[in-house]
């Protein structure tokens, strides 16, 4: 004969409300390779020339930041 049992506890109760959820292996891997993207991609477009930039729809203060920091403004995704 088996005998199941059940924790009626609250989740905040079994002490780990305190701790912050540690993300998956997948989780982390994806964030890992989306990291590697978006810097392959600011690369790539950092090389190109400043018609090419603009051709793809970067207004020339969005050029200058890219030029400026090698990264892909934010106003770019709005």
């Amino acid at each position: 004969m088996s005998t199941t049992t059940f924790d009626l506890r609250s989740s905040d109760t079994l002490g780990t409300a305190d701790k912050p959820a540690k993300p998956s292996f997948f989780q982390r891997l994806i964030d890992s390779r989306m990291r590697q993207g978006r810097s392959r991609v600011a690369a790539h477009l950092a090389a190109q020339s400043d018609e090419t930039l603009a051709g793809l729809g970067f207004k020339p203060e969005q050029i200058a930041e890219i030029r400026k920091t090698g990264h892909i403004p934010t106003s770019f995704w709005r």
